[in-house]
């Protein structure tokens, strides 16, 4: 009965082997890889495999382009620097920082808007001097360059995409290159209601914020049982940002 109605689960006294936990952590740190953002980054320990972030924001706020930003910290050790006004290898734990393999998961973007963010992010040049072609003096250089670290490291960023997002073939999907890739980090899009997500549930009558809370938390679990980096996000509705200054509530 314990092995096959309660699953996989193991009980045990919290006392067993906490010595050993201790040693583990002074010589491992639970941290994972620096995020975007020196205080975010921080407060969350990076990006820590097994676990899910979701942040929430109204639209156009940029959830995509600061996942894509996260993503390219991950995937590319090198990137302008505007302090030292030239390329930088990036430093984590005092060494040089090794590229890790990310999928990202993109549901309403074309894969080309996904490149030009990552071109203005590698080479520090605004993004609307790439799409129009009209750079100031140096900066095509610096695009150019971009370009080939791109290239240097060709196969850590991957992206896919699911036009039709459900519960079905996200986590089929991240499950392929979990498994196959050795992907050990994720970026989703952003969580949102599509015709496929709920026609699943049409039976059953179950609202939207729910169906969309479901994929919240299988997208947890999948990081719990894969040990992956899972990032993603939420949007939030027009009366949860009504006021200025208020306390936001659960809208």
């Amino acid at each position: 009965r314990n092995d096959f109605v309660n699953g996989t689960k193991k009980n045990g006294d919290p006392a067993n082997s906490i010595f050993e936990l201790i040693d583990n952590l002074q010589k491992t740190p639970n941290i994972g890889p620096d995020l975007e953002g020196n205080i975010f980054s921080s407060v969350c320990r990076g990006a820590r495999e097994g676990c899910l972030f979701l942040k929430s924001a109204s639209t156009n706020a940029g959830k995509s382009r600061t996942s894509v930003f996260d993503a390219c910290r991950l995937a590319y050790p090198k990137r302008w620097s505007h302090e030292k006004g030239t390329f930088i290898n990036e430093i984590n734990f005092d060494e040089p920082r090794q590229p890790r393999k990310v999928l990202f998961i993109v549901t309403e973007m074309d894969v080309e808007e996904i490149q030009t963010m990552m071109l203005a992010y590698l080479s520090g040049v605004d993004e609307a001097h790439i799409l129009t072609g009209r750079y100031e003096p140096g900066e095509l250089q610096r695009v150019k360059f971009a370009a080939t670290i791109m290239q240097e490291y060709q196969g850590y960023f991957l992206i896919e995409e699911i036009s039709e997002p459900n519960l079905v073939n996200v986590e089929a999907t991240i499950k392929k290159y979990a498994t196959v890739d050795g992907v050990k980090y994720v970026f989703f899009d952003y969580i949102h209601s599509t015709a496929s997500m709920m026609n699943q549930f049409a039976k059953n009558g179950l609202r939207e914020d729910v169906i969309l809370m479901m994929m919240a938390n299988q997208l947890k679990q999948i990081a719990k049982d894969y040990n992956v980096f899972i990032f993603s996000a939420t949007q939030v509705n027009a009366k949860g940002m009504e006021g200025d200054g208020e306390f936001k509530d659960e809208s």
